[in-house]
């Protein structure tokens, strides 16, 4: 059993009509029980796929836990609840769950794309971790133990808007590893999108920039991620987010590449221009800011290294192949009359006369 084939316009469209619905969705209304059945419907079929065509169990266990989180634990949060509200915890608690599961699965794609590695994936997590977290500390977690909100739930509560930015960061780079063509790798793009704008709605929204009637258009956000992301599994081409890349896949363009650098730029820039523009409320900010600071400059730092040394190991390798061949690792023609030209050169105006020795070898290769 598995979803059809559709194209990626089905799904789109799919995607708008329950999110239309889920915005229209004004507590126990008719059209929350459509949107949240079409989710789960959604939901369910796609794990299925995630297992049977993916053999994935940490994919749709993902996928299982945004639609639960998304169409049964959801609810009105006007503002960042209080100290109280047992529930808020359950709000935090599956948001860490479902944007755990989501980034290690987006991880485990990329890590099986490029076939080894694991410190630029490390340092991009963390200096995107790093920005997002603090600058949520500044603008939301911070104001909400201000009023009295648990320490620990006030930055759980918080900890969405950093884990979908991580996924967007992570995304891009997978797509980069050969997958531009690729429409399953675009409806993740998509999605991933769209739970940032669904993140960003939702913070405004607690942090009182907007009223609580937004709350819904937040909803409506991630309900169409979720869908896009299941119309992703269920692509065929999908197969290949999770295979090895070949040598003939195409090459990074420099555009691209600074495509990748916007989320890592933004990470940084913004939380400096926080720290620098508002004074810390108490000694416990202070800390938290100067230690995350620490962290974000010095993850920036360690990634440019890291940059550096991938691109002088891809000039070494480069040259290697002008000098040497791949099959037999014997000096190329190239690098063969260099060699004749540095002799001659040498022993041009000496007594002294090179000798050049030629042998046939039938069926060297």
């Amino acid at each position: 059993m598995r979803l059809p084939t559709a194209k990626p316009w089905w799904w789109l469209l799919a995607a708008a009509a329950l999110g239309v619905l889920a915005w229209l969705d004004q507590g126990g209304s008719g059209w929350g029980y459509s949107w949240r059945v079409g989710l789960l419907a959604v939901g369910i079929a796609a794990a299925v796929v995630a297992v049977r065509m993916h053999s994935s169990a940490l994919l749709a266990l993902a996928l299982t836990a945004a639609v639960l989180r998304i169409g049964f634990v959801q609810r009105d949060v006007p503002a960042l609840p209080s100290p109280a509200d047992a529930a808020a915890w359950a709000h935090a608690i599956t948001d860490l769950v479902v944007g755990g599961l989501l980034i290690a699965t987006v991880l485990t794609g990329l890590r099986f794309r490029r076939g080894s590695g694991g410190k630029r994936e490390l340092l991009d997590g963390l200096t995107v971790a790093a920005g997002a977290g603090l600058t949520a500390w500044i603008t939301l977690a911070n104001p909400a133990i201000d009023r009295g909100m648990h320490p620990g739930l006030a930055v759980l509560a918080t900890a969405y808007l950093p884990m979908t930015i991580i996924l967007l960061t992570f995304a891009a780079e997978l797509m980069l590893e050969g997958l531009r063509r690729n429409r399953a790798m675009w409806l993740v793009i998509a999605a991933f999108l769209a739970a940032v704008a669904g993140a960003i709605t939702r913070a405004l929204v607690q942090a009182r920039q907007l009223d609580g009637g937004w709350q819904s258009t937040s909803t409506a956000l991630f309900a169409v991620a979720v869908v896009l992301l299941s119309g992703a599994v269920s692509q065929q081409d999908s197969r290949r987010i999770i295979e090895r890349r070949s040598a003939s896949t195409e090459p990074r363009s420099t555009h691209h590449e600074t495509m990748l650098m916007a989320p890592l730029i933004m990470s940084l820039a913004i939380p400096i221009v926080l720290v620098a523009t508002t004074s810390p409320s108490s000694d416990s900010d202070m800390v938290v800011r100067g230690v995350v600071t620490l962290i974000l400059v010095a993850a920036t730092i360690a990634r440019l290294y890291v940059a550096l040394d991938a691109n002088s190991r891809a000039q070494n390798a480069l040259l290697r192949r002008l000098d040497r061949d791949e099959l037999t690792n014997l000096p190329t023609r190239s690098r063969f009359l260099d060699r004749v030209a540095d002799v001659l050169e040498e022993t041009w105006r000496s007594e002294h006369h090179a000798t050049l020795i030629q042998i046939n070898i039938d069926r060297f290769k």
